[in-house]
This record gives structure tokens, C-alpha cells and sequence, in this order.
């Protein structure tokens, strides 16, 4: 069983990285492969060539670029959405997500948070 990865995108809270590997978990953010202002194109072709799951509050240009890359044929490990939500909030999903859920089970997916309640 292959672990999640994540990558956090620009607009989730720097400081949730961190936190996470302080937990083991393997993660990285767009601050950490000095991706920062990147198009979210470029940020979901990265994750996927790392075979890293997305996370974003982006929701609605994660939603178009899930769709263009099925569209493709393209793979991705991944998307993780989630309306602008309080680190807490996010930190728990995000926490849900990893210790129940395998790297394969969220391949070429798009999924809300919400729904690792």
C-alpha cells in the first residue's frame, strides 16, 4: 500500500506543511519547490509528475483542470478541494483523508475535503 502525498498549493496556510510532516506524513507545499506563482496548471502537471494529491481552496479552477485532464487522458495522483475553511477544520480533514484512505484511492480523482468528515 503506497502512502499519500500531498502538495498544498499557494493558497493553503504555509504553516499546515510543517504540521503535517511533524505527524510523518510526507508533504510538500508550493513554498517548500519554490513554485509559487505558478498557473494552477502548472502546480496540478508537478504534483503529478511527483505523484503528489493536490490539496487547494481553489475549487473551481481544480474542478476545470480535473475535467481538461481526463479530457487529455492525462493522470494525476489526486485533487483535494475545499472552500476557504479554518486551519483546524483543514488540519482534520486533511489528517482523515491520510489515515484512511490509500494513494490509490484518490488517483485521477477530484474530491471534497468535506466529505472526510
Amino acid at each position: 500500500m503506497d502512502a499519500i502525498k500531498l502538495y498544498l498549493d499557494e493558497d493553503i496556510f504555509r504553516i499546515l506543511a510543517p504540521v503535517l510532516r511533524s505527524h510523518g506524513y510526507d508533504v510538500l507545499s508550493v513554498y517548500d519547490v519554490e513554485m509559487t506563482g505558478k498557473t494552477d496548471r502548472e502546480q496540478l502537471e508537478w504534483a503529478a509528475d511527483q505523484n503528489r494529491v493536490m490539496v487547494s481552496f481553489n475549487v473551481r479552477h481544480y474542478a476545470d483542470l480535473a475535467e481538461t485532464f481526463y479530457n487529455e487522458g492525462k493522470t494525476h495522483a489526486g485533487i483535494l478541494v475545499s472552500p476557504q475553511i479554518g486551519f483546524s477544520d483543514l488540519l482534520r480533514l486533511i489528517l482523515n483523508v491520510l489515515s484512511k484512505s490509500k494513494s490509490e484511492d484518490l488517483r485521477n480523482t477530484f474530491q471534497w475535503l468535506q466529505g472526510w468528515r
